[in-house]
């Protein structure tokens, strides 16, 4: 028998505008002893769209809006999200977790934080780099470029779209 030795997850960058500056949400994980966005493993014949809406429902209490779909091809019923950051993370029993990163934005900011976090709290880009305890390099990484994109997104010039979905959130 084969053993396997990568896992699907999915990660879920949440941010929101405060005051006309983006911040991306972190947790801090009580068995990594670490900030981390919300994250998990994919359930067997589960679409990663729907592994992030369950970790964040799971973990936080709330429904999420994706902020970045590619429009469906030809003979495709349904659109998918895009992940903004794909990596492969290893973990200490050396296997790898084949990670999708997906940028979002939460419906509603009244949180119930489950067992898996004793906090969380949003982070400006100095805050990513002022945290204590300090923030690991590949999520600090992660979130500056997350904030990156976010910024990047609102400011295209599209109609609708999601210059549409990023007014209703803002």
């Amino acid at each position: 028998m084969v053993k396997k030795t990568l896992y699907d997850a999915v990660s879920v960058y949440l941010v929101s505008k405060f005051e006309n500056d983006w911040k991306i949400l972190l947790g801090y994980h009580l068995n990594h002893n670490a900030w981390l966005p919300i994250a998990g493993k994919k359930k067997l014949n589960e679409f990663p769209d729907d592994t992030a809406r369950r970790e964040v429902k799971e973990e936080l209490g709330v429904e999420i809006a994706f902020l970045q779909y590619k429009p469906p091809r030809p003979g495709n019923q349904k659109e998918y999200a895009m992940p903004f950051l794909v990596t492969r993370q290893p973990k200490k029993d050396g296997t790898f977790y084949y990670d999708q990163a997906y940028l979002c934005a939460p419906e509603s900011l009244d949180f119930t934080i489950n067992e898996e976090f004793s906090t969380v709290a949003w982070f400006d880009e100095n805050g990513l780099e002022n945290a204590y305890p300090p923030i690991k390099p590949g999520v600090k990484f992660s979130a500056i470029e997350a904030i990156a994109t976010i910024k990047k997104l609102e400011g295209e010039k599209e109609p609708g779209g999601l210059r549409g979905l990023l007014k209703k959130i803002i």
